[in-house]
């Protein structure tokens, strides 16, 4: 039997060599020989006999050969290489039986029901406790989106992995629980981390994205008011030529001025406002906030002053025309 495991191990390791997709960055041939030796682990930790170690052993070297194939349903193509290969050297069928139903077990959704299985579903997620998970998770990650042109955010991804750590991954063999446990806790706690990480980065990029927004408004009602001020003093300045014909419209010129000066000051105000953020690039968002509001309060002064000019100008007018 021993001679039959090296030339399956042949077999297989020859076909994801040469046939398997390179996009498998994650399920190829290192993936393969990882569940292989966490099988051998789990089969001495676990203290299996040697007939069960060799099912154990076989359904571990075909469980991923059937993404040679195809990558829907490639759990079937794997089972097809299998019986395949086993009835090629006359195993027996019950043998065959076992190592199909071992290589089903590792569907995400399936249940474990005996020993062997639990050994089969702990080997093939032995590397939520490697210390290389961060690393092998990137490469899945760029599987997917090679193999299936998905492109999830960083923190889609890291939020994916949590939920399946937590909710729905487990080890089921009391070896894996008491020697794999400590390593997927600490991953685990390493994409929580990541994950605090990237939401702390995502608020501040929404802070700054709204107080962007808010001080485009800001600039467009400045903007608007130093359009404004600027047709008041035309028309006044026009106005006043044409009044100026006449010593009796020599009176309406107080009133003008004045008028005018706060016109002049509320677009001194506009205009500062209206000016663009001098960003530097270590700006950050409490500075940014401050500039913002204190731009906000400006444009408020501005509104005043300039309806405060129409009001005295217009009180005025009404004292010179009742003294007429």
């Amino acid at each position: 039997m021993k001679k039959f495991l090296l030339n399956t191990e042949s077999y297989v390791l020859n076909l994801l060599t040469e046939k398997l997709n390179k996009d498998y960055l994650f399920h190829n041939v290192s993936k393969t020989q990882q569940v292989v030796n966490s099988i051998k682990e789990l089969i001495e930790g676990e203290k299996i006999s040697e007939v069960d170690a060799n099912i154990l052993l076989f359904a571990a070297w075909f469980h991923n050969i059937g993404f040679v194939n195809r990558k829907e349903n490639y759990l079937e193509a794997s089972v097809n290489f299998a019986i395949t290969f086993l009835e090629e050297y006359n195993i027996d069928d019950a043998i065959i039986e076992d190592v199909v139903r071992l290589i089903r077990v590792t569907e995400t959704k399936a249940s474990a029901k005996d020993v062997l299985e639990k050994i089969m579903k702990d080997a093939v997620s032995f590397y939520y406790a490697e210390n290389s998970f961060i690393d092998k998770n990137e490469l899945l990650k760029q599987e997917v989106k090679l193999l299936y042109n998905t492109n999830s955010s960083e923190l889609e991804w890291v939020q994916k992995n949590i939920n399946i750590l937590v909710k729905e991954h487990r080890f089921y063999t009391n070896y894996a629980q008491e020697n794999w446990q400590n390593g997927k806790d600490k991953n685990l706690a390493k994409l929580v981390k990541t994950e605090k990480k990237l939401l702390n980065e995502k608020t501040t990029e929404n802070n700054f994205e709204s107080s962007f927004q808010t001080h485009n408004t800001l600039t467009v009602k400045a903007t608007i008011i130093l359009a404004v001020n600027g047709l008041i003093l035309f028309v006044s300045l026009v106005g006043y030529y044409i009044m100026n014909t006449t010593t009796k419209n020599q009176e309406v010129l107080i009133p003008i001025l004045i008028f005018l000066l706060f016109n002049v000051i509320s677009a001194v105000l506009a205009l500062v406002v209206a000016l663009p953020l001098k960003v530097k690039q270590e700006l950050n968002q409490d500075v940014l906030s401050q500039k913002i509001n204190s731009k906000s309060r400006i444009l408020k002064y501005t509104y005043i002053v300039f309806l405060a000019g129409i009001i005295v100008s217009v009180i005025l007018f009404i004292i010179k025309a009742i003294n007429a």
